[in-house]
């Protein structure tokens, strides 16, 4: 089942990841010195983008190839035969 992600993330939200407190995250938006954009709605509200935040932490998702490349690492077995046709032996 897919969850439903919001685009956007509160300054709360963003306060949280970060791991610095609410007033602080707050002043940052308002002073428009948050390491990403705030977006305004109206006089009060503020949100920062969710792809921007994951952007800026490298938290994008890994392709299919690169998590293949990772399970065979862990398999012990060699990353480059995963997309490669088979070489011959000795005798090829």
């Amino acid at each position: 089942m897919a969850t439903n992600v919001s685009p956007v993330m509160s300054i709360a939200e963003f306060a949280e990841t970060f791991h610095v407190s609410n007033a602080i995250a707050f002043r940052l938006a308002r002073r428009k010195e948050l390491p990403v954009p705030t977006i305004f709605i109206g006089e009060r509200r503020m949100c920062v983008s969710r792809a921007a935040v994951e952007a800026l932490l490298g938290a994008t998702t890994p392709s299919k190839q690169s998590a293949d490349v990772e399970v065979e690492k862990v398999n012990g077995n060699n990353p480059k035969s995963l997309n490669q046709p088979p070489t011959g032996g000795a005798n090829a």
